[in-house]
C-alpha cells in the first residue's frame, strides 16, 4: 500500500506573517493617468491646488497587536458610533490652506460648503483645483452653477 501525502494547504499561512493588504482600483485606466500627469506638467506647481478629506472616529483602532506566539489577541471596542469628526484642507506649494472640520460625516453639503466659504475665496485667479474622485465631489450645487 502506497501513500501519497497531500500538500499542506495551511502551511504557508503559518510560517508567513499577517500583511496589511494595499489596494488598488479594477476601474484604473493607467492611460487615463499618464494623459493626467502629463497634463500637469504644464502647469506651474503655484496653481496646483490639491484637496483631500479624512475622517476619523471613536471606534477607530490597530488591526494588529501584539501577544505572546501562538496565542489570539483580544480587545474590546465600543459597538455605538459616536464622535465622528472630519477634516477638509487643501494643499498648495507646500503650505496647508482652508482647513476645516465638522462633527459627522463628510457628503456633498459639507464639501459644497467648505469650497464655497473656506476655499474658493482664498484661491487665486488661473488656479487648479485638484480633488479624488469621491462620489459626493460629483455633480452638486457648484457644478450646476458653472463654478
Amino acid at each position: 500500500m502506497t501513500l501519497v501525502k497531500e500538500p499542506l494547504v495551511g502551511r504557508s499561512k503559518k510560517s508567513a506573517s499577517p500583511v496589511k493588504k494595499t489596494y488598488g482600483y479594477r476601474e484604473r485606466s493607467e492611460e487615463k493617468r499618464a494623459e493626467f500627469a502629463r497634463k500637469l506638467e504644464s502647469v506651474k506647481a503655484s496653481d496646483i491646488v490639491y484637496a483631500d478629506e479624512a475622517g476619523m472616529d471613536s471606534r477607530d483602532d490597530y488591526s494588529y497587536g501584539y501577544s505572546l506566539q501562538g496565542e489570539r489577541l483580544y480587545a474590546l471596542k465600543s459597538g455605538r458610533r459616536q464622535g465622528r469628526v472630519n477634516m477638509i484642507a487643501a494643499w498648495c506649494n507646500g503650505e496647508l490652506f482652508a482647513p476645516f472640520t465638522v462633527e459627522g460625516a463628510c457628503n456633498r453639503n459639507v464639501f459644497e460648503l467648505w469650497l464655497s466659504n473656506c476655499l474658493i475665496p482664498n484661491l487665486k485667479p488661473g488656479q487648479i483645483l485638484i480633488i479624488d474622485n469621491a462620489s459626493f465631489h460629483k455633480g452638486g450645487r457648484l457644478y450646476a452653477d458653472g463654478n
